[in-house]
Order: C-alpha cells, then structure tokens, then sequence
C-alpha cells in the first residue's frame, strides 16, 4: 500500500513488483489522486482511493487484501497545495 504522489521512489517501486503485484495509492485529497494517477506506471495493477491512512483496514477489503508487503507512505503537504487556486 502506497500513497499516490512520491516522484523517485516510483522507478525502486517498479523493480520490486512484477506483474503479479498490485499497488494500492491512497489519498484524503482526491486532487491529488486526480494528478496522480497518470503519473503512475507499474508493471502491476494499481487502484487509488480516496481514503485517510487510518482506513486502510477497510481499503485492504475493498481489494481482498488481508495485508500488505511494503508501505511508503508520504506524510507531507504538497506543492501544488500551496500554489494551486482549488486550495486558495
């Protein structure tokens, strides 16, 4: 499970999944899943919700899946939080 927006750690990402994996991004803001989504090629499946980090019990359902292998998770604020008019 992974949140949607990290930059680098998306080329480390693809070389530990195969096709077999499935990568989950979750995110509060759905802006941010809207910009995140075509950002993302994995070699594997990938499904975004609009969730908090604390629901990922409740994601990991929606999916089928009981637990997870690895999470990255980004914490912070984002750019486009502060220079985007939809936050103003």
């Amino acid at each position: 499970m992974i949140a949607p927006r990290p930059r680098r750690p998306r080329r480390a990402t693809r070389s530990l999944l195969g096709p077999t994996g499935l990568i989950i991004g979750i995110d509060v803001d759905p802006n941010n899943l809207e910009f995140a989504a075509p950002a993302w090629q994995p070699p594997c499946p990938i499904r975004f919700f609009h969730a908090n980090f604390a629901e990922m019990q409740e994601v990991l359902q929606q999916v089928g899946r009981p637990r997870v292998d690895m999470i990255l998770a980004d914490l912070g604020l984002s750019t486009n939080q502060f220079f985007d008019s939809r936050y103003a």
